[in-house]
């Protein structure tokens, strides 16, 4: 099998979570990586201890290069990028072979198609958890034999979801700001066994090991007509302390806050 060519635009955090998810999957060594960004100092972190990700020195080299092109430049410099970068005679006819998986937020199949003037698109909305090979994306694209093809390249640092392209903004606020919220609440609850006279490192050592585990369970044992409001019941015996716990974050509105988290993401998004 040949080798996939796949260059990363911009080299900022999702991108490097990506890359050093792709050097964990199994698949990587069907993989040759390379980069083009002049203000990035990931390359170094990336290459320790040893090079997975080349550094090109010009977007002529690297659009020579690769085959498909993450593309993580900052959306707000879209316009000024295709002007310099993508309808510049001399990098026009380099673009017209790639396929593009893009990680820019807020942009469209539509803007996207309209800036390099062809379909070959894959829409993306990644999470930073690709960093360990478990990031949860949103994908999308006008041809879905694209999404086919590419398959191996957008599994390779986590699970993909098939997403309608109007819910990537419910997407983006559920799945890729969330993690900052999972964060939040495993700090919270290791503060508080910090109270109780816990170290700070053994008790955000165990909540992590409970969120994760208690993913997983939702994923196995959650049945097709439940939800996972259900297994609280599981876990919360008639009189005991978890319940008690339960109905302390019901009456503090635990939930009714979650919600206008999101709420504010989405009102973030459309602004």
């Amino acid at each position: 099998m040949e080798k996939i060519r796949i260059g990363f635009l911009g080299l900022g955090n999702m991108a490097s979570a990506i890359v050093e998810g792709m050097s964990k999957s199994p698949n990587f060594d069907h993989f040759i990586l390379s980069g083009f960004d002049q203000h990035s100092n990931k390359f170094e972190q990336l290459n320790t201890p040893q090079e997975i990700i080349k550094k090109d020195d010009s977007l002529e080299t690297f659009l020579k290069n690769n085959k498909v092109i993450f593309l993580g430049i900052k959306p707000q410099s879209l316009t000024k990028f295709a002007r310099d970068c993508v309808d510049n005679p001399k990098y026009t006819a380099l673009w017209s072979d790639k396929v593009i998986i893009s990680m820019l937020g807020t942009t469209n199949l539509e803007q996207l198609t309209k800036t390099f003037h062809h379909t070959s698109i894959i829409r993306i909305m990644p999470n930073i958890n690709a960093a360990i090979s478990q990031a949860t994306s949103a994908i999308c694209a006008s041809n879905q034999e694209l999404i086919n093809e590419y398959e191996m390249v957008l599994n390779s640092f986590g699970d993909t979801y098939l997403i309608d392209e109007k819910d990537f903004d419910l997407f983006a606020a559920i799945a890729g700001s969330a993690p900052a919220i999972v964060y939040l609440f495993i700090d919270a609850i290791a503060n508080s066994a910090v109270k109780q006279g816990m170290k700070k490192a053994l008790a955000t050592k165990i909540v992590s090991s409970m969120v994760e585990a208690s993913g997983a369970y939702v994923q196995e044992k959650l049945a097709p007509n439940q939800n996972a409001r259900n297994l609280v019941d599981v876990v919360a015996s008639p009189g005991g302390t978890t319940i008690k716990g339960i109905l302390s974050l019901e009456k503090n509105k635990f939930a009714g806050s979650l919600n206008q988290a999101i709420e504010a993401m989405l009102a973030k998004d459309k602004n």
